[in-house]
C-alpha cells in the first residue's frame, strides 16, 4: 500500500489554504471601499456603482 498522501489531503497545506482564502475574503470589501475612494464615486450613485 501506498501511505503517501497527496499534496491537497495533507493538513498543513489544507490549513494554508483556508487561511488565504480567507485573507482574500476579508479583503475584498476594503478594496472595493478604496477603489470607490479613487474613482470618486457617491454612495448614492447606484448607476455608477453598478457601472
Amino acid at each position: 500500500m501506498n501511505n503517501k498522501k497527496k499534496f491537497f489531503e495533507k493538513g498543513i497545506v489544507v490549513f494554508f489554504g483556508a487561511m488565504i482564502c480567507c485573507a482574500l475574503w476579508g479583503s475584498a470589501f476594503p478594496f472595493v471601499k478604496i477603489g470607490m475612494r479613487l474613482m470618486q464615486l457617491d454612495s448614492s450613485d447606484t448607476s455608477g456603482l453598478i457601472l
